[in-house]
């Protein structure tokens, strides 16, 4: 029988799950990561961006490869959470609201990552090109995947394993 919504899990599935997301965003680059990496160092520059494959398709392109990437590695990552609440007889409204969440907070573009994203990235400033990308976003679904298992390892609230009783005698 599934046990009643624990409100305490939705953080840490939002973590979780907006790391994946993340991790998908920064791997959709992996589209063009040419292009990706004139962005990258153009620093907001726009005359930077030079090239003879720069067209607006190709833009249209990469947006949209990071935009169902980030989708896709959300959908994993509600997968994962969805078998570890199956798992744990936990109720399935907890991951579906952190999903909700992590949905709005891309869609009103409140998930700026500022110094979250900065730290983040940290792992792949070392390298360039096709590095860069696939660094962060494997550090991206590691730190996922380690929260999954934070979760799974905690003890449910309501869990009676520990209690005895005492036999009545006639």
């Amino acid at each position: 029988m599934v046990s009643r919504l624990n409100i305490k899990l939705i953080p840490l599935f939002f973590v979780a799950l907006w790391l994946f997301d993340k991790a998908g965003e920064i791997l959709g680059y992996l589209r063009n990561y040419a292009l990706a990496e004139q962005i990258r160092h153009s620093n907001g520059d726009t005359t930077a961006i030079k090239g003879e494959g720069l067209t607006l398709v190709s833009i249209n392109d990469l947006v949209l490869a990071s935009g169902i990437a980030s989708h896709l590695g959300l959908l994993v990552g509600l997968v994962f959470a969805l078998l570890i609440c199956r798992k744990r007889k936990w109720h399935w409204i907890s991951p579906t609201l952190a999903l909700l969440l992590v949905y709005l907070t891309v869609w009103f573009q409140t998930d700026k990552m500022g110094f979250v994203g900065q730290l983040l990235r940290m792992p792949g400033d070392k390298f360039n090109g096709i590095w860069y990308y696939l660094i962060n976003g494997l550090v991206c679904i590691l730190l996922g995947l380690l929260t999954f298992m934070f979760i799974n390892s905690l003890k449910r609230s309501d869990d009676n394993q520990h209690i005895t009783t005492r036999q009545q005698s006639a």
